[in-house]
């Protein structure tokens, strides 16, 4: 993570571009720092801080995909609300806008295109919403209880995309 977010270290991940992966991967990182702010954020000099918020804070300022894409740059800022650095207000709204505007009910969402229904509703739609949820659940009660109770509908139907030994559509 030093190295990474160091733009003069030639381990650096790089400038983030519109659409980019790196956005997918930031994912993981917000979460893996929100989940233990003591090894991952604490131990850092401030200027690995300022680094890796640099780093992060790019997704406020580039395209990303109108689908469950949106959740990283919610996480992200998301992770700047919890260790109080600035973040944008702006980018969460926009952003929630859309995730909420693929909600179809029932606890569905599609994926950016209305009509298309796969492994990205539960795997990416429901599980950063819960990840969302759960960091943010005093922040945001009444929101996070949304999230959570439109998981326990999805999950309703979600199992049965499974077969009796487990084996998945």
């Amino acid at each position: 993570i030093i190295h990474g977010t160091d733009p003069q270290n030639e381990e650096y991940w790089g400038e983030v571009k519109d659409y980019d992966q790196k956005m997918v991967e930031m994912a993981a990182l917000v979460t893996a720092v929100c989940l233990s702010p003591d090894k991952l954020w604490e131990p850092l000099t401030e200027g690995q801080k300022e680094n890796l918020y640099q780093f992060l804070d790019q997704i406020n300022k580039k395209e990303v995909h109108p689908n469950n894409w949106r959740y990283f740059r919610i996480l992200v800022n998301m992770m700047f609300r919890l260790l109080g650095l600035p973040w944008s207000e702006e980018c969460m709204e926009k952003d929630r806008e859309v995730i909420e505007n693929c909600y179809t009910g029932d606890g569905w969402y599609y994926d950016g295109n209305a009509g298309q229904v796969d492994y990205y509703i539960p795997f990416a739609m429901h599980y950063y919403g819960l990840i969302y949820a759960k960091m943010m659940e005093k922040t945001e009660p009444e929101y996070c209880s949304v999230l959570k109770k439109r998981s326990e509908e999805f999950s309703k139907d979600f199992v049965y995309w499974f077969s009796n030994d487990g084996n998945e559509i």
